[in-house]
């Protein structure tokens, strides 16, 4: 990925002392910073910003109404050509003013740096907008560039969210915000009602499932593939769905399909599309998302492989010991254990 534009304009109000009523700055920049006073660092942890896994995702909506543009998206409509903006400059600048008049209707916001930036991915362009506030880690000198050697300190992040442009075109497309939460609800909500977005927040962990039982289930009923290779692709699709993550790449259904059933990938993308109700850009759940891989260990005398679910359930790890319940294990098995029992006894 690369960053392609970026701007800041400066919207923030100050108190001069305890006594005095608070000002909005307003400094609204007429021109983009040069990406050549960016550390290669300060790049990285910017597109890093909503590369995480814990974003919320959601789309454009008044009052839950899809079919409505919100003034932010109105904005985006008028700049933008397919993929490629027409003015960035000149669409900053609207969406600046947007929010400044946002912040004088809000007056218990504060506001700070709004940092936009558009970058490039192979099959994906997106537009960034965060708002940070000054730290000893980040500074931005009085004509708003960023000084090359800071470094962006993500705990100072105030809040932020990212438009996938190329999912937002898609007439189809659902869930193409990645929104990042704020130091509190009431952060949170005032820039969700500025972007003007429905936020799906059970998405991760649902469709997280939903995969996983997608997989399991197309491997083992469909292709009628024996446990041990069911349990092999869950095993490629966890490689495959963290190595997006760490690059900070969408993870998406079709990409997957191919990956993980390479040979017959049109048909499981129908059926977890169809059957299992998945859309095209997956939201994922990183603690759901351990339960692809199943704990197993293999030693002389011993060798044992289960499912993360199964722990803390009905097998559980007490004072270095591993109690297995018996309705896990075969009806031979449990009799045999029974009469060596017997027997030493």
């Amino acid at each position: 990925m690369s960053i392609q534009h970026i701007i800041v304009h400066e919207i923030r109000r100050i108190k001069e002392d305890k006594k005095s009523t608070e000002n909005l700055i307003i400094n609204i920049k007429d021109k983009e910073n040069d990406l050549s006073s960016l550390s290669t660092e300060l790049k990285v942890q910017l597109l890093k910003l909503f590369s995480s896994t814990g974003l919320m995702v959601g789309q454009f909506s008044i009052g839950n109404d899809t079919d409505k543009q919100p003034v932010f998206e109105q904005v985006l409509d008028k700049f933008y050509n397919e993929d490629s903006c027409l003015d960035f400059v000149e669409m900053t600048r609207e969406l600046a003013t947007f929010f400044q008049n946002f912040l004088d209707v809000n007056k218990s916001i504060s506001g700070g740096f709004l940092v936009i930036f558009e970058f490039k991915g192979d099959e994906h362009t997106k537009l960034a907008i965060a708002v940070i506030n000054k730290s000893n880690a980040t500074d931005i000198n009085p004509d708003l560039d960023f000084i090359a050697r800071e470094i962006l300190d993500l705990d100072k992040l105030h809040l932020g969210a990212t438009i996938n442009i190329t999912g937002w075109r898609d007439e189809f497309a659902e869930r193409y915000i990645r929104f990042k939460n704020g130091q509190s609800e009431h952060v949170t909500d005032y820039f969700q009602k500025f972007i003007g977005c429905e936020i799906d927040t059970e998405a991760a962990v649902e469709e997280t499932k939903k995969l996983r039982e997608a997989i399991e289930k197309f491997a083992s009923e469909q292709l009628m593939l024996p446990q041990e290779e069911v349990d092999q692709h869950l095993s490629k699709a966890y490689g495959y769905i963290n190595e997006c993550i760490r690059k900070g790449d969408d993870v998406i259904l079709e990409n997957i399909s191919k990956s993980i059933f390479p040979e017959v990938s049109d048909v499981f993308f129908e059926f977890a599309s169809v059957g299992h109700n998945l859309s095209g850009i997956i939201k994922i759940n990183t603690t759901e998302l351990k339960g692809f891989m199943k704990l197993s260990s293999k030693r002389k005398g011993l060798s044992i492989t289960f499912s993360r679910e199964l722990l803390h359930n009905q097998i559980n790890f007490e004072d270095d010991i591993l109690k297995i319940d018996s309705s896990l294990l075969s009806d031979n098995l449990v009799a045999e254990l029974k009469a060596a029992s017997a027997k030493n006894d």
